[in-house]
């Protein structure tokens, strides 16, 4: 199940024995184990809830076979996956937990699927998986949490905020955070103020870099890519800078065949995966090249982002070369 899908049971009192959490999103699976335990251990919390940060399986056991204290349930927590042995006698202990206890494995980041113990979990219909929200969903999110802040943010800002700070939803709060008390309570949170007060992410910057170049500003963009390339190893952060130019003009290409193709909106979603203003602007800037042009702005970029370059010849004046002669060509 998903997040969503957890929160919804969770709210319908329908709790699994035993759950998994992983996945990208760190801070709603935080949140999600907090909201069970605050249904599960309204009281005498820190008396009924047992975390692991590492273990044996017969601590894990016994933790779990401990009645609550003053309550109807206990809630055991481990923040690993137990491996061989340890993870062997869990599964098969699987099968007989108390009701009277939760037990959750929590982690950083996936769990790896073909090990046996997530695979058990997962028959057992406790894995709950938190990949990064979606674009829209993270708008939904911003708009909410603003408005419980006392301040308002149109869905269109909300989308703008999430391409500038990123997906992180920790740092999407932290930043909401500094715009609500920079608007105050009942201002509104608009694009300007957005741009003057979060933090850019990394990938922002690189796109609203790559942003200039594909539209004929090629002044602004190299003055943006200079801002970028701190300078401590430009080298390597060109390298960097190329990988991320080489995906996007692969996206291109893919957008352009399709469009040459004439396939159907369905079909342009599904391979390029984008919708809405970001399929737009997918397309649009396909229809800047042609498909030559595109074939060797990729193989350029690759070189440089491979460091397939001249001896004795820097990445970083190799990247400014092939942006040169890659988008010289757009007239702004």
């Amino acid at each position: 199940m998903n997040h969503n899908e957890f929160f919804k049971s969770v709210k319908e009192n329908r709790i699994c024995p035993v759950y998994l959490f992983h996945g990208e999103e760190e801070y709603i699976k935080e949140q999600a184990f907090q909201t069970l335990c605050n249904l599960l251990l309204p009281q005498f919390s820190e008396l009924n809830l047992s975390i692991f940060e590492s273990g044996s399986a017969e601590e894990i056991i016994a933790s779990c076979d401990s009645a609550p204290f003053m309550a109807e349930k206990r809630i055991t927590l481990c923040r690993f996956i137990p491996k061989e042995r340890d993870a062997k006698k869990l599964t098969e202990y699987m099968d007989s937990i108390p009701t009277e206890c939760v037990l959750v494995f929590m982690i950083q980041g996936k769990a790896d699927s073909k090990l046996g113990i997530t695979k058990k979990i997962k028959s057992a219909g406790g894995e709950v998986i938190f990949d990064y929200l979606t674009e829209a969903d993270a708008a939904r999110w911003i708009v909410k949490h603003a408005l419980d802040a006392g301040c308002t943010i149109g869905t269109n800002d909300a989308v703008f905020m999430y391409q500038v700070v990123g997906k992180d939803i920790l740092s999407i709060k932290n930043e909401l955070s500094k715009l609500c008390d920079y608007v105050g309570s009942g201002g509104v949170i608009t694009k300007p103020i957005i741009s003057d007060v979060v933090i850019k992410n990394t990938e922002y910057q690189l796109y609203s870099t790559y942003s200039y170049f594909v539209n004929g500003k090629m002044r602004d963009g190299f003055l943006s890519l200079e801002s970028i390339l701190s300078g401590k190893d430009r080298n390597s952060e060109a390298m960097g800078v190329a990988g991320y130019f080489l995906s996007c003009l692969k996206a291109a290409l893919t957008a352009y065949d399709l469009l040459e193709a004439k396939a159907p909106q369905a079909a342009l979603e599904a391979g390029t995966g984008k919708r809405g203003y970001a399929l737009r602007d997918l397309c649009a800037i396909s229809r800047k090249f042609t498909r030559a042009q595109l074939l060797k702005g990729i193989a350029d970029f690759s070189d440089v982002a491979a460091k397939r370059i001249m001896l004795g010849r820097s990445s970083y004046n190799a990247l400014i070369d092939t942006i040169a002669v890659t988008f010289s060509h757009i007239k702004n």
